[in-house]
């Protein structure tokens, strides 16, 4: 089996929600902290994905930029399979505020090499869920060419490919990202049971 890296995806503009989400901070923790913190649990290497004038921390994970931030998060996705040859990649967003080490577990448990890309299904819909995924290499060849083609929804690219394992989440609310303020403001309130969780002062 391929050696596994872990990816973060925080190059979004966060155009709803106003701000940068990777340096939303919860629990004292930024999300992008949080996010590298998870992956590092289970002791893989991490890369994080993010525009070229993004500021980041200096937390001693790899860092590539998106040359293509204008085509969402398969740009991303593209640069760091470009930057890690070889390598599957366990992508998660940054924007997963409630996810835990142990679904990430799961999916890594679930993983079939046979596929190129192993997925949970979304909770929203019964789509795919793109953006905690495990993709192997053999998933570059047919992303980079939907890409090329003028084909950018990720989502769309794996139900199309033919090549997706996807699999059920046992704790689905942990796949709900966080998009606008008002979703922020649940969550610190705690009007969210799902995350009991208070700013940082």
């Amino acid at each position: 089996m391929n050696p596994t890296r872990g990816v973060v995806l925080a190059g979004g503009r966060s155009r709803r929600m106003g701000e940068d989400k990777a340096s939303i901070v919860l629990n004292g923790r930024t999300l992008l902290e949080r996010s590298v913190t998870l992956l590092r649990a289970l002791d893989l290497p991490v890369t994080v994905c993010a525009r070229r004038e993004q500021v980041l921390p200096d937390s001693g994970f790899a860092r590539v930029d998106d040359p293509e931030p204008g085509i969402g998060p398969v740009g991303g996705l593209l640069a760091a399979m470009t930057a890690c040859p070889g390598e599957s990649l366990l992508v998660i967003a940054v924007d997963l505020p409630r996810l835990e080490v142990y679904t990430l577990d799961r999916l890594l448990d679930q993983r079939d090499p046979a596929y190129a890309v192993t997925a949970y299904r979304s909770p929203g819909d019964t789509r795919v869920e793109p953006l905690c995924a495990i993709y192997e290499p053999a998933a570059e060849s047919f992303i980079r060419a939907a890409v090329a083609a003028g084909r950018h929804s990720l989502r769309q690219i794996l139900e199309d490919s033919g090549r997706l394992r996807m699999i059920e989440a046992a704790h689905p609310h942990q796949l709900i990202d966080l998009d606008t303020p008002g979703a922020l403001a649940n969550l610190i309130s705690r009007s969210d049971p799902t995350m009991p969780c208070q700013p940082s002062t």
